[in-house]
């Protein structure tokens, strides 16, 4: 754990570095190639790095915090390459036209691979560096695409949660045509070309946006959802290797999975986390004598989970982690109850048990323990669940038969 600690560190450093050196080397050039005076260069210089030191520690802060929209999405070495393509387009802008420049998509593709946040900050600072090189670039050129690139932002903040871009598509080429428009218009006498230069602007951009929806669909969305059906499928590859070496932690698997999902429809959120995670929280027992944090973060890495599964199975098996999540909690519970009754069947066969006196033993211990103090969970949820376990009477005789 120290290593994987101190090489994070490591990583995280020189993506600091990079970001630095890179925005101040943009700008350096941009002040050669555009033959800004040379008493600017310290000035415009030292902006930059505030500015890149600006967004990343914005990034770090919200990864720290656990603030981050998604933790999938980002990436710091996707998110450089992103950035130093942005950079470049930051240069090539004082080139052509001011109601040409393509800054919705920069801001779209940089907040789309980060938070919303840092993304508009990284976008801001290259189109900063494009209206500062730019002979006829003032206050009013960089507030039009500042609007309009957070507008876009805004309309496309919940893409990653439901894939429709139909209407943010239709809001943020509107929003960019009329700030294009009316920008433009106060600043030049208004004709024509304004319109055709606009007009040109949005179809490139409309053109951009799709492609970027499509990396970011096939990279981020789909990608997740395929490998959550992969390992939502009790049959997989994975599941069947815990079958063969332990058929019976394989069949607790699979009722507390179905625990796991009851709980998640009567508190209305979707299930999937919860049920993939409850299929592998003893993956660990599939190659190990003994299921232990260490143990299953060694397979999460071996079959590469997606972040959200291996941070359940983190607050349930680690124990320096504490049960926040409510997925969590819904898993650490569902397993609890189900191992106690397994465990009843086991030392009282065929006895009369009281599933009802068991479940009120089992929630009274728990809010008794220190176990989910940290959580997230509600007492009206735990009630709710309560409730939910003493129903599933017909379900635990079910069990005893198996």
């Amino acid at each position: 754990m120290e290593e994987q600690e101190k090489h994070h560190n490591f990583i995280d450093r020189i993506w600091v570095c990079l970001t630095v050196l890179l925005t101040l080397g943009a700008m350096v050039f941009g002040c050669y190639f555009y033959s800004i005076p040379e008493e600017k260069w310290i000035t415009y210089g030292a902006v930059s790095v505030l500015g890149a030191f600006l967004f990343v520690v914005c990034a770090k802060l919200d990864i720290f915090y656990d603030r981050t929209t998604n933790k999938e999405v980002f990436c710091a070495g996707r998110f450089i390459l992103l950035y130093v393509f942005a950079l470049a387009i930051s240069l090539f802008c004082p080139k052509i036209p001011t109601a040409v420049w393509p800054y919705t998509i920069v801001f779209l593709f940089l907040a789309l691979f980060s938070n919303g946040l840092t993304g508009i900050l990284a976008a801001t600072l290259c189109l900063f560096l494009s209206v500062l090189m730019c002979t006829n670039g003032d206050i009013l050129l960089f507030f039009m695409y500042f609007i309009s690139g957070v507008g876009t932002v805004v309309f496309f903040r919940n893409l990653d949660k439901e894939f429709r871009f139909g209407y943010p598509i239709f809001l943020s080429e509107l929003f960019l045509f009329l700030c294009i428009v009316l920008f433009s218009g106060y600043t030049a006498t208004f004709d024509t070309s304004i319109i055709l230069l606009a007009s040109v602007n949005l179809v490139v951009t409309f053109v951009l946006t799709l492609f970027v929806l499509k990396y970011f669909s096939s990279a981020v969305v789909h990608r997740e959802r395929d490998k959550y059906m992969e390992l939502s499928d009790p049959d997989s590859r994975i599941m069947n290797e815990l079958k063969e070496k332990n058929q019976q932690e394989y069949l607790k698997s699979i009722h507390v999975a179905y625990f796991c999902e009851r709980i998640c429809a009567e508190f209305q959120m979707d299930s999937t986390l919860t049920k993939v995670a409850a299929y592998h929280h003893n993956i660990a027992l599939s190659k190990f004598k003994t299921a232990n944090w260490v143990n299953t973060e060694s397979l999460c890495k071996e079959y590469e989970f997606p972040q959200s599964v291996c941070d359940v199975l983190q607050e349930l098996w680690d124990e320096d982690t504490p049960v926040k999540s409510v997925e969590a909690v819904i898993l650490y519970v569902s397993s609890l109850v189900v191992s106690s009754v397994l465990y009843l069947f086991e030392v009282k066969p065929g006895k009369q048990i009281d599933y009802e006196e068991v479940i009120d033993s089992i929630f009274h211990k728990l809010l008794l323990s220190d176990k989910l103090v940290k959580s997230n969970i509600s007492l009206a949820q735990m009630n709710c669940m309560k409730r939910l376990f003493i129903k599933e009477k017909l379900y635990y005789d079910f069990l005893r038969r198996e």
